[in-house]
């Protein structure tokens, strides 16, 4: 079901950046939050539909788990 919704998506911009390679954003979960300095903007990680659609209605930026994505499938 996660899979389905993410195709009807269409992001701005992908990154090529990691998950591992962000650093770590100060003051901040690192679980769920890093900060990609490339861009010079923290992400937050959108395990699930919920997550994914509280954070792209926030403005963040975020990165979806590859098991995650329509691109693994």
């Amino acid at each position: 079901m996660f899979a389905s919704k993410m195709r009807a998506c269409k992001f701005k911009f992908k990154c090529n950046q990691t998950w591992d390679s962000l650093e770590h954003a100060n003051g901040k979960n690192e679980d769920y939050v890093r900060h990609c300095p490339k861009c010079k903007e923290d992400v937050h990680l959108a395990w699930n539909e919920h997550t994914v659609a509280l954070y792209v209605e926030m403005g963040y930026c975020i990165a979806i788990p590859l098991e995650n994505s329509i691109l693994h499938k």
